[in-house]
């Protein structure tokens, strides 16, 4: 198990924070793009070495973004339509797995088939948005961090748009 945070900015034009281990070790950094239309964000390793880039889908009716490996692999979420739950389908040609949330708590589960795989949860006391990462299964960790950066982004942009 492994567990990693995310607390980003209050004040920023774009996204660009730490993620950190237990301990405050940082393991990756996350920087994004300054876009006028959709969202495009960097993840680093601690030595700066691209993992992943995650880009946002435009003109679709639902949230869909793809995370795309340095190694060529590429990941889609999208997200479902529903009323007071978030569920969204994480597609690969490896693995598919599925996230269900709370449209209010902002507390998710990951769960590849049966078994829950990790849990994304906003700190709430905190100033700007944190996220605590519990990874159950850690050869998905860096699809997990880029979960979280979506979900965020969901969030960010229902409370702009209500």
């Amino acid at each position: 198990m492994q567990k990693l945070y995310i607390k980003q900015k209050v004040f920023k034009i774009t996204d660009h924070y730490p993620i950190l281990d237990e301990e405050e070790n940082t393991l990756y950094f996350v920087d994004q793009d300054f876009t006028l239309i959709g969202k495009t964000v960097h993840v680093s390793d601690r030595d700066e070495n691209e993992i992943f880039v995650i880009n946002k889908k435009i003109l679709t009716w639902l949230p869909e973004y793809h995370i795309s490996y340095a190694n060529g692999q590429e990941v889609i979420i999208k997200s479902n339509f529903t009323f007071f739950k978030d569920s969204m389908n994480i597609i690969s040609q490896d693995y598919d797995l599925s996230v269900k949330g709370d449209f209010f708590s902002h507390n998710y589960k990951i769960y590849k088939d049966e078994d829950l795989a990790a849990e994304i949860n906003k700190v709430w006391l905190s100033f700007g948005d944190s996220f605590e990462l519990t990874i159950y299964d850690e050869k998905f960790a860096d699809l997990i961090i880029g979960l979280c950066i979506a979900i965020d982004n969901i969030i960010d942009d229902r409370e702009r748009s209500s």
